[in-house]
């Protein structure tokens, strides 16, 4: 079961996160340095390293993917 958002430093910060826009689209959320979205299979490629790491299954019940492709499809 993976989590349906992904959460990533916004590193280039620009002016309308500073000024406390919350969202610039419906599905995306932004602060000064977080951009808060929707999971998409386009981000497979991101993720699959750290959904390697043995030690993040004490806490998820699940199997690391088996490749890229199958976490894309997933």
């Amino acid at each position: 079961m993976w989590n349906s958002l992904l959460l990533h430093l916004q590193v280039d910060v620009e002016d309308e996160l500073v000024q406390g826009t919350r969202s610039r689209s419906p599905m995306k959320m932004y602060s000064q340095r977080l951009c808060l979205e929707p999971l998409e299979p386009d981000h497979a490629e991101l993720l699959f390293d750290g959904l390697q790491s043995a030690s993040i299954y004490k806490f998820i019940e699940d199997v690391p993917p088996q490749s890229v492709q199958s976490l894309r499809d997933r």
